[in-house]
C-alpha cells in the first residue's frame, strides 16, 4: 500500500513539455481507461451492479471477483497431505 507518491517530470532542451496526472483513492485496485474514466476492480466507476465483474473489496485490498472473473479456488482438503 502506498502512502504517498513522488512524481517527477523533466524537460530537455527548448521544447515544450506537457503531462496529465490523474489520481483516484480506493482502497480496492483501480486504474483509468484510455478516456480517463476511473476502473475499479476493472469494471467502471460509474457501472451498474449487474456490469461489474466485483462485488466489491475484502479488507486486504483485493477485488472479490464474480464468476466468470473469480480467481480459481484451490482445492485444499483439511487433513489431507
Amino acid at each position: 500500500m502506498h502512502a504517498g507518491v513522488y512524481l517527477c517530470v523533466k524537460a530537455y532542451g527548448e521544447v515544450n513539455t506537457s503531462f496529465a496526472l490523474r489520481a483516484t483513492t480506493t482502497q480496492c485496485p483501480a486504474d483509468f481507461s484510455d478516456d480517463g474514466s476511473v476502473r475499479v476492480c476493472s469494471s467502471a466507476l460509474d457501472a451498474s451492479p449487474e456490469d461489474r465483474r466485483s462485488e466489491g473489496c475484502s479488507a486486504e485490498g483485493e477485488c472479490m471477483c464474480k464468476p466468470p472473473w473469480s480467481k480459481p479456488v484451490s482445492e485444499v482438503y483439511p487433513g489431507e497431505p
